[in-house]
């Protein structure tokens, strides 16, 4: 999957550090150049077109945590709902209602047992519906997250499972981008397309100290973020399949096409209605 990049040029592929990535400010990105290798060989393009890598654990407090936290709240509605369907309410009430008086007054602490446990159910999705909005009112950071991710295992472990089985659309996991690294776990942005200049490229291709302070580094860090290690340079080579695995993705995530819906009155009253119509007549 990975092998050593060979310094001196970039390509299709090929992994560098200090790259960009929307909401990850601070954080270390990787970036994988997609720019076809014919482009490359044959200097027919003028940028370098690349997909952002971030960190399993940086994608967690951002990404990541934005759709724990949303799967989190919807869950937490679907108890309330529950618990309110089980004992005989509306669940309407909820959009007319504060959640904890609705709580007090339908679930009052009679001290039995059953209306307890009733009780303490209602709280708790109440509790996690709390949380997760908070999280996503929250702007992007560092532990942005972290009280989301550790009270909702369930999800975290569903959500991790699409991302590493690549089901879940618009990011895309590798378990490592050097080959001599660790596999901590990193996630491809497939939906955030971003790009450098040829020369940088080609600069970038050979090593670049961003920690100058000359026109050139000045001028590099518009498109390049220092991160933590001011040096950017090639990291590894995506060998096949897996570049076009990863392409392939990246081609499904933008080349889908949305089309109506069959509206739901046909379905249930035209269609459903004619086959039943026949099936009662056979």
């Amino acid at each position: 999957m990975l092998e050593q990049p060979k310094f001196g040029s970039l390509t299709q592929g090929t992994i560098f550090c200090c790259a960009k990535a929307e909401d990850y400010s601070g954080c270390d990105v990787a970036g994988l150049v997609i720019t076809a290798r014919c482009d490359v060989a044959n200097d027919k393009t003028p940028i370098y077109t690349y997909l952002p890598i971030v960190s399993l654990r940086d994608w967690l407090d951002r990404d990541g945590g934005t759709l724990i936290a949303s799967r989190a709240a919807n869950e937490a509605i679907a108890s309330l709902r529950q618990e309110l369907k089980g004992a005989g309410h509306s669940i309407s009430i909820l959009e007319t209602e504060p959640w904890l008086n609705i709580v007090e007054t339908l679930f009052p602490d009679s001290g039995k047992k059953a209306a307890k446990a009733v009780r303490e159910r209602a709280l708790k999705a109440i509790e996690r519906h709390e949380a997760a909005t908070k999280c996503l009112a929250t702007p992007f950071g560092a532990k942005r997250a972290h009280d989301v991710v550790r009270e909702n295992h369930g999800i975290v472990r569903s959500l991790i499972s699409e991302l590493t089985t690549h089901r879940l659309a618009g990011y895309y996991f590798m378990q490592k981008i050097d080959p001599a690294g660790k596999a901590a776990g990193f996630v491809i942005q497939l939906r955030e397309v971003n790009s450098l200049p040829r020369p940088l490229a080609s600069s970038v291709a050979g090593g670049l100290d961003l920690s100058l302070s000359t026109d050139q580094m000045i001028h590099a860090t518009r498109y390049l973020d220092r991160g933590t290690t001011n040096y950017a340079m090639p990291l590894a080579q995506v060998t096949s399949p897996t570049i076009e695995h990863i392409l392939q993705q990246f081609s499904l995530t933008f080349s889908r096409i949305g089309v109506a819906d069959v509206p739901i009155d046909y379905v249930s009253d035209f269609l459903l209605g004619s086959i039943l119509s026949v099936e009662g007549k056979n």
